[in-house]
C-alpha cells in the first residue's frame, strides 16, 4: 500500500516508446515531466516493451536507476512479468491503466508492491449493480448479451446480485450483434413485459435496439462502460451507460493542464493520470487520501481505488450526460 511507503524523490516512468501505444506513452511522459518539474522530483523514463517476454528486462531497467517508486505501466502483459522482480528490488509499482482483478485480488499471496489509480475490472459490474438495483426494484427488467466474454461476465454478475436481492429478470437471451435491425429482439422483450434492459453489448447495437423498440412502446437500456455511438444522429429512447470522470473538466486539473501544455502536449486522460501518479508518489509517505490533478484518490489495503469511479450517465444528443442516481422512472 502506497500510504506506507516513503515519499518518493526518484521516480521511474514505465511506458511504451514505440509501437501501437507510443502515443499514449508520450502523453504519460508529458504529464509525469510536468509534475516532477512542479514538485522538484527526478524522473527516469524506461521503455515498456508491452509483452510478457519484456517484463523482466523492464523490471531490471527500472531497478538499475534505484527509484523510490515506478509509475505508468500501461501494458498488463509486461507488468505481470515485471512485478516479481520489482518486489525483489523493493520498488513499489503504481499503474495508471492496468485493470485486471487478479493483480490485487491475489496480493495477499504474491506480496507484490502494487497499487493502481485505474479501476479494477470488477468495479464496472459493481457500479451497474449499485446504481440499477435500487432503480429497477419495481421494474420489469430483462437481461440480454451479445455472447462475448466481457458481456457475459457483466450480465452474470448483475444477475447474481439481483437474485441475492430477490429479483429475477422477466426475459433473458443472447442476441446477434452487428445487425442493421433488432425488431425481433425488441418484439420479444415487449411480449415478455420488459420495460428496462440490462444490455451486454456495444453502444451501436444498443442504439439499434432502442430505435427499433420505439415502435413497441420503447425500452430503457443500461450498459457498462461505453464509447459514443458511431452514428450519434440515430433516434433512440433512454440509454444509460457507465463512464469514468473526464479529468480534463475537473477544477483540480487546471494547474496540471497548464503545466502539461507547457510540455507541448494537449492534456488528456493519460497525461493527467501520470501527473496524478507523481503527486501521489511525492506524498506517499502519508496515509492518504491524496489530492491530485485527477481529484481526491484513496487506496484500499490491497492497492485498489477505495471509491468506485464509475458514474451513471444518459446518452443525449450524441453525448453522455450525468444523471441523478435515484432519478424517478429510470
Amino acid at each position: 500500500m502506497l500510504g506506507n511507503a516513503k515519499a518518493a524523490d526518484r521516480i521511474a516512468l514505465a511506458v511504451p516508446l514505440e509501437g501501437p501505444f507510443e502515443l499514449l506513452g508520450k502523453q504519460a511522459i508529458a504529464g509525469a515531466q510536468a509534475a516532477t518539474k512542479a514538485l522538484g522530483k527526478s524522473l527516469t523514463v524506461v521503455n515498456d516493451g508491452c509483452s510478457p517476454e519484456t517484463g523482466p528486462a523492464l523490471a531490471s531497467a527500472i531497478s538499475e536507476g534505484k527509484p523510490d517508486i515506478a509509475i505508468g505501466f500501461l501494458c498488463l502483459e509486461s507488468l505481470n512479468s515485471a512485478l516479481p522482480a520489482l518486489k525483489q528490488s523493493n520498488v513499489p509499482a503504481l499503474s495508471i491503466a492496468a485493470r485486471a482483478d487478479a493483480l490485487t485480488l491475489k496480493k495477499d499471496k504474491t506480496g507484490f508492491l502494487f497499487s493502481r489509480i485505474a479501476p479494477r475490472d470488477g468495479m464496472e459490474a459493481e457500479a451497474l449493480t449499485n446504481y440499477l438495483l435500487p432503480l429497477w426494484r419495481e421494474k420489469n427488467f430483462a437481461i440480454v448479451d451479445d455472447g462475448t466474454i466481457h458481456a457475459r461476465d457483466l450480465v452474470e454478475s448483475f444477475r447474481q446480485s439481483a437474485a441475492e436481492a430477490g429479483l429475477k429478470p422477466v426475459f433473458s437471451d443472447t442476441f446477434r450483434p452487428g445487425l442493421e435491425k433488432q425488431n425481433a429482439l425488441a418484439s420479444r422483450l415487449r411480449k415478455a413485459g420488459a420495460t428496462h434492459v440490462l444490455f451486454g453489448g456495444s453502444i451501436d447495437d444498443a442504439v439499434i435496439l432502442s430505435r427499433d423498440a420505439q415502435s413497441y412502446g420503447g425500452l430503457t437500456l443500461a450498459l457498462g462502460e461505453s464509447a459514443l455511438p458511431s452514428e450519434p444522429e440515430t433516434a433512440h429512447g433512454p440509454i444509460l451507460a457507465l463512464a469514468l470522470p473526464d479529468f480534463t473538466l475537473m477544477p483540480e486539473s487546471a494547474a496540471a493542464k497548464l503545466a502539461i501544455e507547457a510540455e507541448g502536449v494537449l492534456p488528456d486522460v493519460y497525461s493527467l493520470l501520470a501527473y496524478a501518479a507523481v503527486e501521489i508518489a511525492a506524498a506517499s509517505g502519508k496515509p492518504g487520501p491524496f489530492s491530485t490533478a485527477a481529484g481526491t484518490i484513496a487506496f484500499t489495503p490491497a492497492g485498489d481505488l477505495a471509491d468506485n469511479p464509475f458514474r451513471l450517465n444518459e446518452l443525449k444528443n450524441g453525448a453522455y450526460v450525468p444523471i441523478v442516481a435515484n432519478a424517478e422512472g429510470q
